[in-house]
């Protein structure tokens, strides 16, 4: 007898956890249409929170997909070092004042 797998769930709990973070996201995000003066320093700048939210979001996204595509090729490399067998030692060369033929 065929052991029968379980069916997929349509959604697992990473994409619901997803998707509520992005919603969340957005009605924040139209919560802050209006510009507003921000002081950095000695200059002030009349920016809409909307565009600071969506480069504060893109810069989160993009830090961590950086860490976990290096976290992943370290990961990959440990595996790959581990299951490969050790090199065969290199064979080794007539001492440098030997003139002997090697045969």
């Amino acid at each position: 007898m065929e052991k029968q797998q379980k069916p997929h769930p349509v959604m697992s709990v990473k994409d619901v956890l997803l998707l509520i973070g992005g919603a969340l996201l957005l009605i924040v995000i139209f919560q802050n249409i209006k510009a507003h003066e921000f002081r950095i320093f000695f200059w002030k700048l009349w920016v809409s929170p909307l565009l600071l939210i969506l480069i504060m979001a893109g810069a989160g996204f993009l830090a961590g997909w950086l860490v976990a595509r290096r976290r992943y090729k370290n990961k990959a490399a440990k595996a790959a070092a581990k299951a490969a067998p050790p090199a065969p030692p290199a064979p080794s060369a007539p001492p440098a004042g030997d003139n002997r033929p090697l045969a």
